[in-house]
């Protein structure tokens, strides 16, 4: 009922946005007004649609990044973010992980000093921000295109699209409306270097994608302003290099490959025949998201029509239509290309020349999107305005828009509780091992142990490298009594990623045994692993 009451009240603010689009020719409105009617009611219809999100609990890597992230709990940690990566879960003295995204990590203690372990204010944050990223590009869009219908209509899409829903829902996903928030800025900056350079900074301190925006900058100024072209250059460059001296100079933080998923696992040769097939489904994704899921790790079968030759064919097509629509129907060729580049950097980033943690993503196509829908909206007629359009176009327009937010406002409902987002995406992505761990902790959580240690076993065949789901499988057995099958489950679990629960549960399972000495033994080292470990010093605590 809820949802159905969010659909009446999304259409009724769609037909207003649609009366205000209008208005905007007639001649007894006013400027002001104008410019305030399309993004109070893009604000409104964000605001309606995400609502529901606003109650949904931390799932997922929010356990890790927030409820377990020990260094978030004091803002006095903030220079500390600077020196590492993301995780301090565990008692370890450092953040530790692969990525080097600092105001990520600071944007989580500014919210943690707020709202505590509370996710409603985290949800309303990124909601806000995700507005605020719409609002920006319908500024930045009116600049390029001069044209506020237009720009309305792509900061709607971007808005409400369902591939969106990840990036706005998912907490620890706020890093994809952070970095473009401040590349959005740093575009609208383009005329003062000295302004765009530090906003360029903030982006990619965010997360590494914004190297776009310093990349998008450059081309901005050749291809739309014309004007300090060489500043402009210069200072991108510069940013990205004062990056890289953050990254690898204070953080000393390399470029490192976990080796966790399918894909990751492939060689860069055996990587490539998969970018046919990533592509075809991202664009199908755009034009339609059918099927989403948290975790893809699919990886084809081979060279064969299915898995290659048939999506090396669709994407050469579409290839082929793109630049054929760019060469005889854009009217203004600059802002296409422009467009078409922004799509093709963003998504490039993406095609697994350097691995990633899933196959394909949603949350990726946070920035791509954009570029896919402004390349196309580009080659509309200057001269025509939007609404003047054959009624039947306009339409299937609105039909398609208000699909799109169904599509959105179930995919969201999806994301109520962990236990919902599990058992929805791991009947598309069944071979997902991360998403059958999680599904066990989810069960388990609920007191459905056996249901529980099927998945988490399940788990260790797809990935028996991972640690998580061995420790967890150990849990499972060790509740059922089998007390040396869940030790042997610890040990792999420590052996393969020093799981800092493996320890605290191995450590309690020899005190459980009796076995006393051998227990002061591994707590002594697991202590030195993790010295600001509460749970390892209490054991410890106990046995003196």
């Amino acid at each position: 009922m809820e949802s159905f009451k969010s659909v009446l009240i999304y259409i009724a603010a769609i037909k207003d946005l649609t009366f205000m689009t209008s208005s905007l020719h007639h001649p007894l409105h006013n400027r002001l007004l104008h410019r305030l009617l399309l993004p109070a009611s893009l604000a409104l219809i964000g605001l309606v649609l995400f609502w529901p999100s606003f109650t949904h609990p931390f799932v997922w890597d929010d356990e890790e990044q927030i409820v377990a992230n020990q260094a978030i709990t004091s803002l006095d940690n903030v220079p500390r973010f600077f020196l590492g990566s993301t995780f301090n879960s565990g008692g370890t003295e450092g953040l530790t992980g692969l990525y080097y995204k600092p105001l990520l990590t600071t944007s989580f203690a500014l919210l943690y000093a707020v709202f505590g372990l509370e996710p409603a204010g985290y949800h309303v944050a990124q909601v806000l921000l995700h507005i605020g990223n719409a609002l920006l590009l319908y500024v930045l869009l009116v600049r390029v295109w001069r044209r506020r219908e237009a720009a309305a209509l792509l900061s709607l899409l971007f808005l409400i699209h369902p591939v969106q829903v990840e990036s706005v829902v998912y907490i620890a996903g706020l890093q994809e409306p952070l970095f473009m928030f401040f590349g959005l800025l740093a575009l609208l900056a383009i005329q003062r270097w000295w302004l765009m350079g530090p906003l360029l900074l903030l982006s990619l301190l965010s997360k590494e994608t914004g190297i776009v925006f310093a990349l998008l900058a450059p081309l901005y100024a050749f291809l739309l302003t014309g004007k300090k072209r060489l500043i402009t250059t210069l200072t991108s460059i510069t940013t990205v290099g004062l990056y890289l001296g953050l990254r690898f100079g204070v953080a000393r933080l390399p470029i490192l490959e976990h080796n966790l998923t399918p894909i990751n696992r492939l060689s860069l040769l055996e990587r490539i025949p998969n970018i046919p097939k990533i592509i075809s489904n991202y664009l199908g994704d755009l034009l339609w998201p059918q099927q989403l899921s948290i975790s893809e790790h699919w990886v084809i079968g081979g060279l064969n029509w299915a898995d290659f030759y048939l999506p090396l064919l669709l994407c050469t097509l579409a290839a082929a239509i793109v630049f054929g629509l760019w060469r005889f129907q854009a009217a203004e060729p600059k802002e296409s290309a422009f467009f078409a580049l922004w799509f093709v950097l963003a998504l490039g980033l993406h095609l697994h020349l350097v691995p990633l943690d899933f196959t394909t993503s949603d949350r990726w196509l946070y920035l791509p999107l954009v570029g896919f829908f402004a390349f196309l909206i580009s080659l509309l007629p200057r001269k025509k305005p939007l609404l003047q359009y054959p009624q039947w176009q306009l339409f299937a327009l609105a039909l398609y828009l208000v699909l799109l937010m169904l599509r959105s406002i179930l995919r969201i409902d999806n994301w109520q509780s962990g236990l919902t987002l599990y058992r929805h995406d791991i009947a598309l992505s069944p071979e997902s091992f991360d998403l059958n761990n999680n599904l066990g902790v989810e069960l388990h959580r609920h007191n459905y142990v056996e249901q529980a240690q099927q998945y988490f076993l399940r788990s260790t065949k797809l990935a028996p490298y991972w640690w998580t789901n061995w420790n967890n499988l150990g849990v499972t057995l060790e509740a059922e009594g089998n007390l040396q099958a869940a030790g042997e489950a610890y040990l792999l679990a420590i052996e393969n990623g020093e799981y800092y629960l493996a320890y605290q549960n191995y450590a309690r399972l020899l005190i459980k045994a009796g076995k006393t000495q051998e227990a002061k033994t591994f707590l002594e080292s697991a202590i030195e692993k993790f010295p600001n470990n509460s749970n390892l010093q209490a054991l410890a605590n106990h046995l003196y």
